[in-house]
Formats: C-alpha cells, sequence, structure tokens
C-alpha cells in the first residue's frame, strides 16, 4: 500500500559534521523502506542545511552565539519552505540551542533525548557514554540518564583524547583508522556495562561491534522518529 508521504515536508540541520549529516540522510531513506516505502511519493520532501560552522573541532562546537544565531536562522529557512518537523544532527549543540524551538510550531526530534529514553526504557542499568569532551564535561547525556537511575560511566582523560581523535577522523575520512580506535574503546568496557551510547554523531560512521553490551545509535532513532512523525510506524 502506497504511504503517500510526499506532501509531508522535512528539514535536517547538519554540518556538525557534514559526513554524519550526509550518512544521515541515508539512514532516514533506509527507515522509511522499513514501513514499505517503495516509490518517489513514499518519501517526504527532505530540506538538508549542512551549515559550515566557524571553529567548530573534534572537541566542541565553537563560538555558542554564532552557532545559536546560525540554527535560528536555518530553522527560520526551513519553516519558510514549510517544514513542520525539524532534526538538528548533533549532540552536542543541543547544550544551547534548545531555546531556538521554545514556543515554536515546528517539531523538533531532540537527538539526546530520544537517546536518553531509548536506553531508560529499555530497561539499561549501566551505560558507558562516548560523546565530545564538551559534551562530557557538560553532562549532556548523563543528567538525564541519571534521573532515569542508570549508572554512566565516562571515559578518563587519556581515553577521551582518544575518542576526540576518532572523531576528527571520521570528519576527515579516515573511516578504518577510526574504527579500530574506537573498537578498542569499547573492547576494554563491554563486560563492564550493558549499554554503550554513541553520543557523537560521527561515532556510528565508525565500524564497531559489541559481543557483549547493547550498541545505542541515536541517528538510527532519530531517523525511525522521523518516520513515525510522518504518520508511519514499524510493523
Amino acid at each position: 500500500m502506497p504511504l503517500n508521504t510526499s506532501e509531508k515536508k522535512v528539514g535536517i540541520i547538519g554540518g556538525l559534521g557534514p559526513a554524519a549529516s550526509a550518512d544521515f540522510l541515508n539512514l532516514v531513506v533506509k527507515s522509511f523502506q522499513k514501513v514499505g516505502a517503495r516509490m518517489d511519493s513514499d518519501f517526504p520532501r527532505i530540506f538538508l542545511d549542512s551549515i559550515s560552522f566557524p571553529d567548530s573541532t573534534e572537541f566542541g562546537c565553537g563560538d555558542v552565539e554564532t552557532v545559536v544565531s546560525l540554527v535560528r536562522e536555518s530553522v527560520k529557512r526551513m519553516s519558510a519552505f514549510g517544514a513542520k518537523i525539524i532534526v538538528v544532527l548533533c549532540n552536542t549543540i543541543h547544550l544551547y540551542i534548545r531555546s531556538v524551538f521554545e514556543d515554536s510550531e515546528i517539531q523538533h526530534i531532540d537527538i539526546v533525548d530520544i537517546a536518553v529514553n531509548e536506553i531508560i526504557r529499555s530497561g539499561h542499568s549501566k551505560v558507558l557514554i562516548l560523546s565530545s569532551e564538551e559534551s562530557k564535561k557538560n553532562q549532556l547525556h548523563r543528567h538525564g540518564l541519571t534521573h532515569g537511575m542508570v549508572e554512566c560511566i565516562d571515559l578518563d582523560e587519556n581515553e577521551q583524547v582518544k575518542l576526540n581523535h576518532v572523531i576528527y577522523q571520521v570528519m576527515g575520512g579516515e573511516i578504518y583508522e577510526a574504527s579500530v580506535s574506537l573498537q578498542s574503546l569499547i573492547d576494554r568496557y563491554e563486560e563492564l556495562v550493558d549499554a554503550i551510547l554513541l553520543g557523537c554523531t560521527e561515532l556510528p560512521l565508525a565500524n564497531v561491534v559489541s559481543r557483549k553490551a547493547k550498541i545505542i545509535n541515536p541517528n538510527v532513532l532519530v531517523a525511525d522518529k522521523l518516520v513515525e512523525l510522518c504518520g508511519h510506524s514499524k510493523s
């Protein structure tokens, strides 16, 4: 049965980083295919605004006022295009941009809340958080998880330096090198936790597995939520 989703308009605000944004668009297509999308008209109209954020690095977003201003301008553009649902594809940036969506008619899919809620809903009790240094320092995911009675484990200082470099490698297209380094971190912790949160949108682009712990990929969760908000759900 046709999904008839062509009238839906959704916006993706990316650029932190561009590789993750491009990969996410493919995840959205796959999520629609999982609910039966086959024809062009089964998919929504998607606007991707991959913003070039000045001074952003693997450590964080850069100047906060500039970042918020750029996101606010992008939301205005998306609204003018008719987008009713928006994804901001970066975890760390959610430290600063939630106020942009206050009193807005646009529905914002919050990648941090989606991941935290899924971990709590699934009953995980101990989670390794892998995120940018800025997210870690500001306890971006930890706040919601500890409120939900989930024990959180962070990397030590040296391990965080290694993870920062993994993020940098993914942004530069060094996927094999990033995968090897990230896998070594996962191997070190997988028997100590029951879930591992890939809390930076670049990290799922690395090819990693865990035999002991559930790997939580917020990018996939957000793509599936977008499909749901467009009126479809997995059977």
